[in-house]
């Protein structure tokens, strides 16, 4: 008599080859079974704070990857360009997100990336204090985020996007949108390592870098500069803006607004060391829409409008320069 190996407590006569080859038919089916379960788990997308995020488990060479790459903007106005949603996933080994163009997790090609995303979401940190929590997962907790968007890899199309969440509500959410000229190149991040630690050095257009603490995701120099995030009377305070302010040697743009697209907000500023700040009306810099008329002439339904992107007027530098320095009085070129 021969022992099962499916059933060791039996025994099976060993002139049968039946019994044997249905147990090794089972087991086959079995080994099967939890290699196509693994893989359905490995690739089923995450969910955080109610958004899908996809996951690429496939290790990569950090300075390898395709959002690791500074590659000048591609030329064109965008006129006949529509942007792209941004489709952000993982990678085994980084911790930040990128975003491919038609949500192709896969490429290897630096031209279909089309944004990136860091994230201080996890807390206990100088800038979010508040620890993450891991038992409410509709609110896991505040953060504080930089969104680097250029869908169509075009110099209008180039910009920082940063949002403060102090609460689940999205009537606290505080977005302040930067734009940094000259766009010399498309947003990039690396991976390096120095005394400090490990960190994700981001390209800025301007070719200027800034440091991020690759594990908690704070600043650490360069460009940009931070303050914490501020949890106390944010509701109250419709002036309050995201605390990130640009100190490099170029131009900035800055827009902000709660709840609501920041370019829906009625005045941009726009500000270069060693000048005078110069206010500009959103009007002169963005598409008006419905939206944007109807806030501005008071309209209690403006909110209501279906609003469609707002391009920003100035594809080029050069116009832009020019406009600035009549303007505001100075420019970058």
């Amino acid at each position: 008599m021969g022992k099962s190996f499916l059933f060791p407590d039996r025994d099976l006569p060993t002139h049968t080859g039946t019994v044997k080859n249905l147990e090794v038919f089972v087991l086959s089916a079995l080994i099967l079974a939890t290699s196509l379960s693994m893989v359905s788990c490995a690739s089923h997308p995450l969910r955080e704070n109610g958004r899908k995020i996809s996951s690429v488990n496939e290790a990569i060479e950090p300075n390898a990857i395709p959002e690791s790459v500074s590659l000048e903007p591609l030329e064109g106005d965008g006129t006949d360009e529509v942007h792209p949603a941004l489709h952000c996933g993982t990678r085994i080994g980084l911790n930040y997100e990128f975003c491919p163009v038609d949500n192709h997790l896969e490429t290897r090609d630096s031209n279909e990336i089309i944004g990136f995303r860091i994230k201080n979401n996890i807390g206990g940190n100088a800038v979010v204090q508040e620890t993450r929590s891991t038992d409410d997962l509709d609110w896991p907790g505040p953060f504080r985020s930089f969104e680097y968007r250029f869908q169509n890899r075009i110099r209008r199309d180039i910009e920082l996007h940063v949002t403060d969440a102090p609460s689940e509500n999205g009537s606290d959410q505080r977005d302040l949108l930067m734009l940094l000229f000259p766009r010399k190149l498309i947003p990039s991040v690396q991976v390096t390592e120095t005394q400090e630690g490990m960190n994700l050095e981001v390209t800025l257009p301007t070719g200027e870098k800034v440091v991020f603490n690759e594990s908690t995701h704070e600043i650490r120099g360069g460009a940009l500069k931070e303050t914490p995030l501020v949890m106390k009377n944010y509701a109250k305070d419709r002036t309050l803006a995201p605390g990130v302010t640009y100190v490099g040697s170029g131009v900035v743009v800055t827009i902000s607004n709660r709840g609501h697209d920041p370019v829906l907000a009625p005045f941009a500023m726009i500000t270069k060391a060693g000048e005078k700040p110069c206010k500009v009306p959103a009007s002169k810099l963005w598409e008006e829409d419905d939206m944007l008329k109807a806030l501005a002439s008071g309209d209690p339904e403006a909110e209501n409008f279906v609003t469609k992107p707002l391009y920003f007027k100035f594809p080029q530098d050069e116009a832009f320069d020019a406009f600035l320095k009549t303007t505001c009085g100075f420019g970058f070129l």
